[in-house]
């Protein structure tokens, strides 16, 4: 087979022709030439057997990774005997190490003897090969070299990179990058940047995903990097104790199954956990992360965060007062995640909060980045100054306009999206750090954000504006001063336009930036004259004399012809402003104010000093309900003036409040979910109501007070389930609130599957198909991810059993490849609402099936002597490769629970069925050699003794009939007892024949 070359291929570029040979294969059963749907062609997949290949994935196609077949199933191999296999669906069922991996391991695609690294995506996973590396556009117009820039690394060949300066001595500057070469080489500059050591390397197998800090005292370095790259990635953590000179690895965080680690130092001087280290990753895309509390020497161990959501691209800040932000872009949500820690990183919330929707999920092709793709990844700071925006957290990231599209690079259109919160990470707002009117003809992607000393938001980014073709790009840089809220224009910071070079790492996957002090630096990986690392530092100018102004952020409530509660404005000098600044209120709404003033009207600041005047504000007496912003604005006597502005909401309230009615839950309901939700008739002139939920009638034990602003409330925590709660609302105004509302009362039911634990596999959902069990037989759904990770089949029926006896349970189940799931099975035989050690059974493994093909795992369950009658929970539950405990929460697989109903006795069956040709007389019956039982004519006959299920029997003639003397026989004469009456044992009965010649009158015996 011969592979076609796009014509698109770069003119100074001579292409491969690749010719696959299905000869030269190992297994005649394998089409070689088929492999490349997978990945670019590497001969090493002429190695590959149909057993081989039975590793790869069912939606292989759907990884756009550039890696061959044989690599992939290498990958994933190894990744089973680690014990955490890859994941089998999506664009990132590989980690983005893997090409790194397979450079580092195994050199490039070998073809015909050679190795190659020049490659290209045409469309989908289709590639062409280069004889070397070569530049897109890489004509006369692309300058070799500039100026004004600082070229970091040496000899050519890094990308993915991070850069730290020393928050003490701005001089020492630490960086570093995805080779040059093998492994993750780290970079030290002793002048701020401006020149830069030769490549240091780390001890240890190292690969890739530099990240990098300091201790707030400059005095320790740090970095991190995955390790021991093979099918997965270890994460290593390293100190430095000479300012990046020499490292040490200090700790191990996890030896496999890793990928895309970042680290975050608490740098705040207030903060309660100031230095302690934070780092994050991802197992199988799932969230991973790890604290250490002194500098570095030994780490926590790993936590598992917002397990409903997989991803991959995470990063971490931390607020001024200690409280830690994970933010990940979730791969099965399409949105960016963020996950808080209130108490230094030792607990997480269970579940994260969503920052944003995005368009793309994981990757997306670009022109300027169509083999590797453009990486959608978080890069999060929090403003940890005293100024207006005080705490507000920011996070940026890659994203496309529409929809992404995977089969083409020219049909995506990318940007970089910054979202921030002013109210501890609970609610985002998105903007957009550039121009958007271009977006059809220019991509902005791989960004970093940083906020400085003085509260500004600075992103950098790459932009292809100066790229006809956008496949070049230039780095660019945006900033906000009003907390990203509005963003200055954008400026270029490149003076050449790197061109896009044919290799599978294009660009890398991020870029990284620092600022500390007066100083900013940024690193790139930039190709204009070969594929290396640059740095450029000194881009933000320095903040001249200015001021800012800023108001309470809050809304004040206030009855129609009352003035409001006095409001602060404050005023702050930045560096060095001296001026007087009059404050007033223009717009203000006459129909709802009286006028405000200023007590003083103006201020004179000092230089970096501070000042704040009172506003006090009436209202009319007649204003409509509703409510009116106020805009204060802040003058200086400077020509032109230098002007700011600040606004906060008044809701003014007119009329009296009515005693609200309740309306659900409604008195006296029942079941009601334990996430209650209130609802009540709204108040046109309420400004808000409170409600109180208690658990006695006088309401002397309040469990929840809220104070919603709507005529609707959901309760915080879960209430406790199967208990009766009460409930009252009042309206509540400025003008007055009401009377309490009359008490309604109402009792929670349960949530599957409370009261027992819950049950996540946050890797894959790889379905039970069937339980069989007593009269329980039960088909479910073969899709993988298909059905929940517990599956609630309480109500399907059949579950009767009787204490002290044994019954046998069949499961079956979808592996999803050739691979081992065993099955547990649980039983809350005391009724604790927990499954005990002594409650679970080992039914066995399934390997290697679909969940349709019959192939099983079988067990008996004794049902414990002693048992009480009732119904018994019980769970089944299957998982790869190790047994899971009833509360599973990690890895591939389900579980599915079922009610079992536990009988004082046993039901019995009885055994009969029919006579006929019955003449004589004397016949008896037998049932198991103990039982007699008389048949005296032809017709319907049943034992007297019953038997339980699983019984064996068998019927037998005790005594043949006489007078006339037969012979009786029986048919389906024995079996085993099943969930019915046996009815079908036939009997019959024959005359003999000499009984017949006698009978006819020849009884005499001839002389």
């Amino acid at each position: 087979m011969v592979f076609a070359l796009a014509a698109a291929a770069a003119a100074n570029a001579k292409v491969i022709e690749i010719r696959v040979n299905q000869a030269r294969g190992v297994d005649s059963t394998v089409a070689y030439g088929k492999l490349t749907a997978f990945g670019p062609w590497d001969d090493r997949n002429y190695a590959l057997t149909a057993e081989d290949l039975e590793f790869l994935s069912p939606n292989e196609t759907e990884s756009r990774d550039p890696t061959p077949a044989f690599f992939r199933v290498w990958m994933r191999k190894g990744a089973i005997q680690e014990g955490h296999p890859l994941p089998t669906k999506g664009p990132d069922q590989y980690p983005r190490s893997a090409v790194n991996t397979f450079l580092q391991r195994f050199g490039g695609l070998q073809i015909d003897g050679k190795i190659y690294r020049g490659i290209n995506r045409i469309e989908g996973n289709r590639f062409e090969v280069f004889e070397e590396e070569e530049l897109e556009e890489m004509g006369e117009g692309w300058p070799r070299f500039v100026s004004g820039e600082v070229k970091i690394t040496n000899p050519q060949g890094a990308e993915e990179t991070a850069i730290a300066v020393n928050p003490v001595d701005t001089n020492y500057v630490i960086a570093g990058s995805n080779g040059p070469g093998n492994g993750q080489k780290m970079w030290r500059s002793t002048d701020g940047g401006a020149t830069w050591s030769n490549a240091i390397s780390l001890t240890g197998n190292t690969c890739c995903d530099a990240t990098v800090g300091w201790s707030t005292d400059g005095q320790v370095a740090y970095t991190s990097s995955l390790v021991n790259c093979g099918s997965s990635c270890g994460v290593a953590f390293y100190r430095s104790l000479d300012k990046g000179a020499t490292w040490t690895q200090s700790a191990t965080l996890v030896a496999s199954g890793s990928d895309k680690e970042y680290l975050h130092v608490d740098s705040y001087a207030g903060s309660p956990y100031k230095d302690n280290i934070y780092v994050s990753w991802h197992q199988s895309n799932v969230q991973k992360f790890a604290r250490s509390t002194d500098k570095g020497l030994t780490f926590s161990s790993a936590q598992t965060l917002d397990t409903a959501f997989k991803g991959i691209g995470s990063d971490i800040t931390s607020d001024k007062q200690g409280n830690v932000y994970y933010f990940f872009p979730s791969t099965t949500g399409r949105q960016v995640r963020v996950v808080k820690s209130t108490d230094g990183g030792a607990s997480f919330a269970a579940s994260g909060v969503k920052v944003s929707d995005t368009k793309a999920s994981f990757d997306f092709p670009l022109p300027s980045m169509s083999t590797r793709n453009a990486f959608i990844y978080a890069s999060a700071d929090a403003d940890l100054t005293s100024g207006p925006y005080a705490d507000s957290l920011y996070v940026a990231w890659s994203d496309t306009y529409d929809t992404d599209n995977d089969g083409s690079a020219t049909a995506n259109h990318a940007r970089v999206q910054v979202a921030y919160s002013r109210d501890g990470g609970a609610t985002w707002t998105v903007t957009t750090p550039h121009p958007t009117s271009d977006g059809t003809t220019v991509d902005r992607y791989q960004q970093w954000l940083k906020v400085d000393e003085y509260g500004r938001v600075h992103v950098v980014y790459y932009d292809t504006r100066h790229s006809a073709s956008r496949n070049g790009v230039d780095l660019y840089y945006s900033v906000s001063i009003d907390g990203a809220q509005t963003w200055e224009e954008p400026r270029r910071l490149t003076t050449a336009t790197s061109p896009k070079i044919n290799t599978s790492m294009e660009w890398g996957d991020y870029n990284g930036m620092d600022m500390a002090m007066n100083d900013i630096i940024a690193i790139y990986t930039d190709n204009r004259a070969g594929i290396d690392v640059w740095g450029i530092g000194g881009f933000a100018d320095a903040p001249g004399p200015d001021y800012r102004l800023s108001v309470p952020n809050t809304t004040q409530d206030v009855c129609a012809g009352s003035s409001i509660a006095p409001v602060t404005v404050s005023l702050s000098s930045v560096v060095g402003y001296t001026g007087t600044v009059a404050l007033s209120t223009p717009g203000l709404d006459a129909s709802a104010f009286t006028g405000g003033v200023f007590t003083p009207a103006s201020l004179t600041l000092p230089a970096n000093g501070s000042d704040t005047s009172v506003l006090t504000l009436g209202t009319q007496p007649g204003a409509a309900s509703g409510t009116y912003p106020v805009l204060v604005r802040g003058t200086d006597g400077q020509n032109p003036a230098v002007i700011k502005e600040a606004t906060f909401n008044v809701q003014i309230a007119a009329g009296q409040t009515v005693v609200p009615a309740l309306n659900t839950p409604a008195n006296g309901a029942s079941g009601q979910p334990r996430l209650t939700v209130f609802n009540w008739a709204a108040d046109p002139a309420a400004t808000g109501y409170t409600i109180e939920i208690a658990s006695d009638s006088a309401f002397a034990t309040i469990v929840e007070t809220g104070t919603p602003s709507a005529a609707t409330y959901t309760v915080r925590q879960q209430l406790q389930p199967l208990t009766t709660y009460y409930w009252r609302v009042r309206a509540n105004s400025p003008c007055g609130d009401s009377a309490n509302s009359p008490v309604f009362s109402f009792t929670t039911g349960v949530t599957f599957p409370e009261p027992y634990c819950s049950v996540s596999f946050p890797s894959a959902v790889e379905p039970i198909t069937r339980v069989k069990f007593t009269g329980i037989d039960n088909r479910s759904d073969p899709a993988p991810d298909g059905s929940p990770a517990l599956e609630d089949f309480l109500s399907v029926p059949g579950g009767a059993i009787v204490a002290g006896e044994t019954y046998s349970m069949i499961v079956e189940g979808n592996t999803v490849g050739s691979y081992t799931t065993k099955v547990k099975a649980y039983a809350d035989w005391n009724r604790n609402g927990t499954f005990d050690a002594n409650e679970g059974y080992v039914i066995g493994d399934i390997v290697n099936s679909t969940g349709t093909d019959g192939i099983q795992a079988v067990a008996n369950v004794l049902v414990p002597a002693g048992t009480t009658p009732g119904p018994v929970r019980l769970r089944v539950i299957k998982k790869y490769n190790t047994a899971a405990t009833a509360c599973n929460t990690d890895g591939y697989g389900q579980a599915e629970d079922y009610t079992l109903n536990v009988g004082g006795t046993e039901p019995t069956y009885t055994v009969g069925g029919t006579v006929s040709g019955l003449a004589g007389s004397g016949l008896v019956l037998s049932l198991n050699g103990s039982t007699s039982l008389p048949i005296v004519a032809d017709g319907v006959f049943t034992f007297g003794d019953a038997l339980t299920s699983g019984t064996s029997y068998e019927v037998t003639v005790a005594t043949q009939p006489s007078d006339p003397a037969q012979t009786c026989t029986v048919d389906n004469d024995s079996g085993t007892i099943g969930s019915a009456n046996v009815t079908d044992v036939e009997v019959t009965c024959e005359t003999t024949v000499l009984d017949r010649i006698f009978a006819d009158g020849f009884e005499q015996a001839t002389p």
